[in-house]
């Protein structure tokens, strides 16, 4: 639990939050397709690389450079890094043919550490991203406070 002057905040009331908080965004998108939620497609172009994304690949190889671009657009689609059953085989089928690697190859993807730390980073900081600071925490806390 975080305390502070104003208000406590528990699991429980974090978990709450998070849920409306979706349901209250998630609940007007559309995908390109006329889905409900962020569209997961691989065929709506929601997985297709542009030109800064394939930069990235630029020094990357075989199942780091699919799984990279797969957590690359996931993250941009989601809003978060995925878990290896997450990312749909379509999407693993759809980007391993733009990045030219064999989509067997994602089951080599390492899920566990370093390289997928700064893998991590390095998508934080393309899409203007930064792991938030207590600093952070605290001003959600008053605005929520404030506004729930």
């Amino acid at each position: 639990m975080f305390r502070n002057r104003h208000v406590a905040v528990t699991d429980e009331r974090y978990r709450a939050v998070a849920t409306l908080v979706r349901s209250r965004v998630l609940a007007n998108l559309r995908c390109d397709r006329g889905r409900k939620g962020p569209c997961r497609c691989a065929e709506s172009g929601s997985w297709t690389l542009d030109e800064a994304e394939v930069e990235l690949l630029a020094n990357k190889s075989g199942a780091t450079r699919l799984g990279f671009a797969l957590m690359l657009k996931f993250f941009e689609l989601e809003g978060r890094f995925p878990r290896r059953e997450d990312v749909p085989k379509a999407a693993v089928d759809y980007v391993a043919g733009q990045v030219k690697v064999d989509a067997a190859q994602f089951a080599e993807y390492r899920w566990s550490g370093s390289t997928i730390e700064y893998h991590r980073a390095q998508i934080r900081r393309f899409h203007g991203f930064r792991e938030p600071t207590v600093a952070d925490e605290d001003k959600l806390t008053f605005w929520l406070a404030d506004k729930i």
